[in-house]
Formats: structure tokens, C-alpha cells, sequence
């Protein structure tokens, strides 16, 4: 599963629920933005620049204000990044398409990016509709004001309140993230599920609890049960504290609303994490430029690796109940939307980029037949990086009677699924099928079989090892996948990155680590996207595996 730097959860919380705080100083002002001025008639009053502002909008004006223009002026800035958060309903898709092709353009020129940007799929909480959501962010405010002021602003804000309605725009400073959230997630016990035994399950669910999840439609967690969709989404919470949390006992009456809320997020980041899910986006807001019924506070959007992510970290977990109340106590009002990604090219299976660890307790190193019992937390926890900090090799090893205790990871896999027969923990090992490695729990995986003279994690890579399995790694059609070429022209193809040697190394840097390995003569680095789906078997029930100076293992392909 993915990695989450040694963050305190409290602090985690608070980047989630409010995001960074900055002391501004200064603000923009009026001067900055100088839109082209209308023709002006004899005795008429000068427009001031948020009334040029709201001109300059055409006939979206009636969604804003004069006095939200002016906001958006007098915003305080230290030249930090804002991004301009926009949600709105579709009403023309191929007139809405065409203004997001011009605004792309647009906006670049100025510096913008859009960095999230997805489809609202269905709505847990609120009553306005929405269909889109967009996220633009841009160096600084400065840059935002520069876009609105050029000529073609107004003809692109004409496609856009042609094409659209029901607008609700806030702009702030968004959070910084130290990580990236990514892998999939998937709950075999949610396989296969139908319309009726879903209605059951969540009618059992809602007689033991009170929350108010299962006061929702309840067709959408039907829905999400029935699904056996792999693909993440992202959830959008809309969200306005109150000014003293309200408890229904009566407790903590000096607590603000927005403490109360982190509380709640304190224990629910945790589960997100395991589960491969976490923030994507959070902003407390500086300006709301709609004419809106609410005055926004907060925007957080999460990603959940998948439906059974999420149905794992909220409805199918009854301790949360006890959590609930402190966001309940604290927000007053929140909308809350369904949503799924528009520019995904390639869905991600449930094992796409999840991170886990594994520790190889090794008898018989250095010696013919020298085997490794391999424990990991695959399916068990996402190894969390303070508790894979507390171990040390050499006590594990004593303790369990080995020549030598292999850390590998943490290590983040590839492959998107697999097939045939998984791993097995069957053998003649005497050591137990589950161990807790300090604060970490890890089961047996498999055995594996080493080179003469060193194993995984030990040697300078690319020997090749023996690994006792019968199952199928799948890369689907689309994906990036990363290959070693051996003198004969054998293809090794890459089945997991590692962090154990270089802490920083991210999936993106894959595309280019060919210029970074030390590649033994004869042997050469590839990477492609997948024009068709890739299977990549064990063979005769053993897979071949090597590693490079980094620790990446990769798997022979047939």
C-alpha cells in the first residue's frame, strides 16, 4: 500500500480538515486586475474593478456578487499557490467540453493547471445536484487575476454559463501533501454480491447503528456492494463548522467545531491509510464567490482505493459509530459528492502500486538448498512506516532461530491482479503461519529458494532466485510496465519497486531508472505501455525472479 511518511495522525488530520495555515500578509488589490474597459457613455460612474470584475463574468454575474469580487481582490496573499474550486451541474455536455477545451488553453497561459478534475457520480449528502467538479490551481493569486482580466476571459466565461448552472466557487490556499495516495483495494467477501443479499447485509448494519450513513440513500451503498468495480473515486466534502462543537451530551462545550471535526479525522486517517486510501486535496477557504445558502469553510477531497475501500472504512465498520458523534458535533453543514475521475486512461487493478513489507527468515545462507521463509503484510496492513522503523534484523533473527532476518521494504507492487493459484504458506517450515514482528503483524507467504552464495537484499542484484508459487501476475492493457533484457534476450519484467536502498523512489521515477542502474554487460533496461493484457505464470510451479542494485524485482517472463 502506498507510503505515508512518519506524520503524526493528529497533524495528518489537520492537513486533511484544514489544511496549512500561512501568515498572509498583504493583498492583492485592485490595481492587479485590469480588465478591458467597456465603452464608457458621458456622466457615467466609473466601474470600480469588482464591478469590472463582475461584468467581465457575462451572464454567470448573477451567480456572483460585487461584494464576492471584491473579496476575491482584497484576498491576502504571500504569493502561495490558490487553486479555484469549482462545482457545477452540466446542462449542454458538448457545449461544456468545447469551453473546457478554450479555458485549458487559457488558463495555461496564466499558469494554471487543473489538477483534478471528475464526474459526479452520486451525491451521500446535501441537496444541491451537481454533475462536475474542477480544481484549477495557479502560482498565486496574481496569475488567477491576470487570466480574468485578459479579453478572452468574457467570451469563455459565455460558453461556460451557456453550457452550465448551478455554480458554487470557493478559492484558497490548498494543502501540501508529503505523499501520493495510489493502489487499489479489494474485500473478497463483497465478491459476487447481489441486489438482495447487499439489502440484507446493510439492514443488519443499520439495526446496530445509528449513523447517519444509513440515513442516506441507501441504494448507493447497495449499489457499492453490488459493484466489484477495482477503480478508485474520489469523495468531495463540502464542509462549514460550527463556532462551538455541540455535542448531544453536553461534553467539551469549549471545544471549536473544527476541533471536534479533527478528532474525528484522527481516527478515521488511520483506517484510510490501511486501506490504501487518503487525501487528494484539501483547502480551507478564503473566499466563496458563489451566491451560496452556506459560507464554506473547508473543501477536502479523498481518494478511496475502491468501493470496498470505502465500505470497509464506513459502513462495514461498526467502531466507528463512537467516532462519528465528533463530526457530528462539529459540522453544522456539508454537501458530500460521489465522484469518479474523467481523464483515467487505464483502470488500476486492486494490486496496482500497493505498498507492503516482508521479512525473510533465511536457514542455510550461503549454502546449496538455502531456503527463506518470507512473512509480509500483504492482505493483513498496509506496513506502516513508524512501525517498520522499530525493527532490527538481528533480534528477529535470533528469535526465530534464523542464519539471517532479510528486511524487504517497504516495496509497492506493479502487477494490477492475479491469477491461478496464490501463494501458499503450506510447507515444512516449523515456524508458525502468523508472526507479529514488534508492533507489526505479517503471514507467511512462501518459501523461496536462494542463489548459492547470497540472497535477496544481500548481493549486488541481478542472480537469479527461486520463488515456490503457481500464480499469474496480470498488467493490463495500457499499462506501463518496466523490463530487464538478460544477454540471451529473455525479458524480466518488473513485479515490484523497493524503497529499501533509495527511500524517495516514486513510480513515476521508474520511466527513467534505466539511466540510473549499473547494468551488468549484455544486460538492458525497457519500459512500454501495454498494448494488450500481459500474464506473466510461474513456471512449473516456481517463479525466477532477480533483483537490481535497488532492490526492484522482477519476474522472467516466458
Amino acid at each position: 500500500m502506498n507510503n505515508f511518511p512518519a506524520l503524526s495522525t493528529a497533524l495528518l488530520a489537520a492537513l486533511i480538515l484544514t489544511g496549512c495555515s500561512s501568515d498572509n500578509s498583504g493583498s492583492i488589490g485592485a490595481d492587479t486586475f485590469a480588465p478591458a474597459a467597456p465603452v464608457q457613455q458621458p456622466n457615467e460612474p466609473e466601474l470600480t474593478a469588482a464591478q469590472a470584475m463582475l461584468e467581465s463574468l457575462g451572464p454567470g454575474a448573477k451567480y456572483f456578487s460585487e461584494a464576492s469580487m471584491q473579496a476575491l481582490l482584497d484576498y491576502e496573499d504571500n504569493a502561495q499557490p490558490v487553486a479555484l474550486v469549482q462545482v457545477m451541474v452540466v446542462d449542454d455536455a458538448e457545449g461544456f467540453t468545447a469551453y473546457e477545451r478554450s479555458a485549458e488553453s487559457h488558463w495555461t497561459n496564466w499558469g494554471g493547471e487543473t489538477v483534478l478534475a471528475t464526474r459526479v457520480a452520486n451525491q451521500l449528502f446535501g441537496e444541491r445536484p451537481a454533475d462536475v467538479l474542477r480544481i484549477v490551481q495557479f502560482p498565486d493569486l496574481s496569475m488567477l487575476l491576470q487570466a480574468m482580466s485578459e479579453p478572452p476571459f468574457t467570451d469563455l466565461m459565455e460558453e461556460l454559463f451557456t453550457a452550465s448552472s448551478g455554480h458554487t466557487w470557493v478559492l484558497g490556499s490548498p494543502a501540501t501533501f508529503p505523499f501520493k495516495v495510489s493502489g487499489g483495494f479489494v474485500d473478497p467477501s463483497l465478491q459476487d454480491l447481489d441486489q438482495l443479499a447487499a439489502e440484507e447485509l446493510l439492514r443488519a448494519l443499520a439495526n446496530e447503528s445509528n449513523s447517519d450513513l444509513f440515513k442516506t440513500d441507501q441504494q448507493i451503498l447497495i449499489d457499492m456492494l453490488v459493484s466489484d468495480s477495482p477503480e478508485p473515486f474520489f469523495m468531495l466534502n463540502l464542509v462549514d463548522f460550527y463556532e462551538q462543537a455541540k455535542y448531544p451530551d453536553g461534553r467539551d462545550p469549549d471545544l471549536t467545531g473544527i476541533e471536534a471535526n479533527q478528532r474525528y479525522s484522527a481516527a478515521v486517517v488511520p483506517l484510510m491509510q490501511i486501506h490504501n486510501s487518503g487525501p487528494e486535496f484539501a483547502m480551507p477557504v478564503g473566499v466563496v464567490l458563489t451566491n451560496d445558502d452556506v459560507t464554506w469553510e473547508q473543501v477536502g477531497v479523498g481518494r478511496y482505493a475502491s468501493r470496498d475501500a470505502f465500505l470497509n472504512i464506513f459502513a462495514l465498520n461498526p467502531s466507528l459509530e463512537d467516532v462519528i458523534v465528533h463530526k457530528e458535533a462539529g459540522v453544522e453543514n456539508t454537501r458530500v459528492y460521489f465522484t469518479e475521475r474523467e481523464d483515467r486512461t487505464v483502470g488500476s487493478g486492486p494490486l496496482f502500486n500497493q505498498r507492503y513489507c516482508e521479512i525473510l527468515l533465511v536457514d542455510g545462507l550461503g549454502q546449496p538448498g538455502a531456503r527463506a521463509d518470507v512473512y509480509g503484510t500483504q492482505g493483513v496492513n498496509g506496513c506502516p512506516q513508524a512501525s517498520w522503523e522499530t525493527l532490527a534484523p538481528g533480534p528477529i533473527a535470533r528469535e526465530w532461530d534464523a542464519d539471517v532476518a532479510l528486511m524487504n521494504g517497504p516495496r509497492y507492487s506493479i502487477m494490477d491482479s492475479v491469477g491461478g493459484t496464490p501463494p501458499s504458506s503450506e510447507g515444512d517450515s516449523v515456524r508458525p503461519d502468523e508472526i507479529t514482528f514488534g508492533e507489526l503483524r505479517m503471514r507467511r507467504l512462501t518459501s523461496v529458494l536462494l542463489p548459492v552464495g547470497g540472497a535477496p537484499g544481500e548481493t549486488t542484484g541481478y542472480q537469479v532466485a527461486g520463488v515456490e508459487r503457481d500464480n499469474i501476475w496480470i498488467f493490463y492493457e495500457g499499462r506501463r510496465i518496466y523490463e530487464l533484457i538478460d544477454p540471451e534476450g529473455t525479458r524480466w519484467v518488473m513485479q515490484a519497486r523497493s524503497q529499501a536502498i533509495d527511500p524517495d523512489l516514486q513510480l513515476e521515477d521508474l520511466q527513467f531508472l534505466g539511466e540510473r542502474l549499473a547494468l551488468p554487460d549484455g544486460w538492458s533496461f525497457d519500459t512500454r505501455i501495454l498494448e494488450e493484457r500481459l500474464e506473466v505464470p510461474a513456471i512449473n510451479g516456481v517463479a525466477e525472479v532477480v533483483q537490481d542494485e535497488y532492490q526492484n524485482t522482477y519476474q522472467r517472463v516466458p
